[in-house]
C-alpha cells in the first residue's frame, strides 16, 4: 500500500496512475547503469610544446596493453584544435598550430575507461638579442591543472610566475585540512613544475593551493589508485 499518495492519485490523477506507479516503483527503463569497473588510461605525451606548428605523438595504453580506437582531442579554452583515434598500437599523431596561449588541453576517452585529461604547456623561447621586457612572457600568475588527473599516485602541478617570488604549494582534503605542506621556494619568473606523491593517502578528491606574495589560487585534483 502506498498510503496517502494512493488516495490523492485516485482523486486527481486517475488517468496517469499506471505511468506514475511504473516510474516511481520500477524506475526509468532507459536508465543506463554500470556493468563493469572502468579501467585507467595511461597516456605518454610531451609535457611542453613549442609555439607554431607541432607534430604531437601520443601513446595510449590500458592494463599494460595498447589501447586501439581511443578518441584523442586537443582543445584550448577558446577553440577545438584537432582530434583522432589511436591505431592498433595505441599511437596517434596530431598536427596543429600552437598559439601564444599558455597551452592546450589533451583528452583521451573510450567506452569502459576513465577519461584522461592533461594540460600541455607552450614554451616561450627568447633570442639572445630579445628585450628582457618581451611581451610574450607571462604577465600574470597562472596555476594549471595537475597531470595526470586522476593521479595514481603521483601527479605534476605546473604554474607560471610573472616575476621572481616566494611561493608555497599545499594539498588539502575536502574538509579543508592541510595534508601535505611543501616548503617555500624562491623561484624565478617563468614556467615551473612540482611533482607531488600521494601514495600515502586514500582515493578521493583533494584541493591544491598555490600562494605567492600577491597571488593565491586553488584547483581540484582526483586521486585514484
Amino acid at each position: 500500500r502506498i498510503g496517502p499518495a494512493n488516495t490523492i492519485s485516485k482523486l486527481y490523477h486517475s488517468d496517469f496512475r499506471d505511468l506514475n506507479y511504473g516510474l516511481n516503483i520500477l524506475g526509468d527503463p532507459s536508465l543506463m547503469i554500470w556493468t563493469a569497473t572502468p579501467s585507467l588510461i595511461e597516456v605518454e605525451h610531451p609535457d611542453i610544446i613549442s609555439m607554431g606548428a607541432n607534430d604531437l605523438t601520443i601513446m595510449v595504453n590500458a592494463d599494460g596493453q595498447a589501447l586501439e580506437d581511443a578518441l584523442v582531442t586537443i582543445v584550448t579554452d577558446k577553440e577545438f584544435i584537432s582530434y583522432g583515434y589511436t591505431d592498433l598500437n595505441g599511437i596517434i599523431e596530431l598536427t596543429f598550430d600552437a598559439g601564444a596561449d599558455s597551452g592546450v588541453i589533451l583528452t583521451v576517452s573510450k567506452d569502459g575507461y576513465i577519461p584522461y585529461q592533461a594540460e600541455i604547456y607552450t614554451s616561450i623561447t627568447l633570442d639572445a638579442d630579445d628585450d628582457e621586457e618581451d611581451n610574450s612572457l607571462p604577465e600574470v600568475y597562472e596555476l594549471h591543472q595537475n597531470y595526470p588527473n586522476p593521479a595514481n599516485p603521483t601527479t605534476t602541478i605546473g604554474f607560471y610566475l610573472p616575476g621572481q617570488d616566494d611561493i608555497s604549494l599545499d594539498i588539502y582534503n575536502l574538509l579543508g585540512q592541510r595534508i601535505i605542506q611543501l616548503q617555500e621556494w624562491d623561484m624565478d619568473a617563468g614556467y615551473h613544475e612540482i611533482q607531488v606523491d600521494l601514495s600515502g593517502y586514500p582515493s578521493g578528491v583533494y584541493l591544491y593551493r598555490l600562494a605567492a606574495s600577491e597571488f593565491s589560487d586553488v584547483r581540484k585534483l582526483v586521486l585514484l589508485k
